[in-house]
């Protein structure tokens, strides 16, 4: 399973895992990749390079303050 089928299957669960954050790090940034991310039930998306500036926006964002 890849990334996006794994997520998709999560997003299927019931029960405590269905509400877990997921994030993508991909080295895909082209033009509809974040869509791509959303539609199989991700939360956020981060590209490579990281930028430490952007995982801690996406950290925080997505996994304290919600």
């Amino acid at each position: 399973m890849d990334g996006y089928e794994t997520s998709s299957q999560i997003r299927l669960m019931t029960g405590a895992n269905r509400n877990v954050r997921i994030i993508a790090l991909t080295a895909d940034a082209s033009s509809g990749s974040r869509e791509r991310c959303v539609q199989a039930g991700m939360d956020d998306f981060i590209t490579n390079p990281i930028h430490f500036e952007d995982f801690v926006r996406v950290l925080q964002g997505r996994l304290f303050l919600q």
